[in-house]
């Protein structure tokens, strides 16, 4: 199915890109199809967000993601991915409602709240507090 295709790319995929737009599709996917189709795959979309969030997923560690003719656009890459986590994040809250349950509520609240330090820029901060923001709603 879908989802699970599109929660495996999330998880396992090692292309910063990929991901990236694995995170859009998915998010736009359970704003269509709603709760019924995202809750039985929702703890393992949770866990792919937070990995995300917190730099540790394959795409994020391996060496190797996205080497295409050598140049720099590592940085541009982690702006477009993260800000798509930080919306599927918000996708996953507003379908799931308080079905997201406390400890995915927390595991994401914990995983962004990075973002939101001091030293952090603005669009950081602002990102972090838009997810939080989010989950308190729901």
């Amino acid at each position: 199915d879908c989802m699970g295709l599109l929660a495996r790319l999330l998880s396992e995929d090692t292309a910063k890109s990929v991901v990236a737009v694995a995170c859009e599709s998915l998010n736009e996917l359970v704003q269509d199809v709603g709760p019924a189709a995202l809750l039985p795959r929702l703890p393992a979309i949770v866990e792919a967000t937070v990995a995300l969030a917190t730099n540790a997923a394959p795409c994020q560690t391996l060496l190797g993601a996205d080497e295409e003719d050598g140049d720099d656009d590592d940085g541009d890459h982690d702006n477009v991915l993260m800000d798509n986590v930080a919306d599927l994040c918000g996708g996953l809250c507003k379908v799931a409602g308080d079905k997201i349950g406390a400890d995915a509520a927390d595991a994401l609240f914990r995983a962004f709240s990075r973002f939101a330090q001091p030293g952090r820029p603005a669009s950081d901060r602002a990102m972090a507090m838009g997810c939080f923001a989010e989950l308190c709603v729901e």
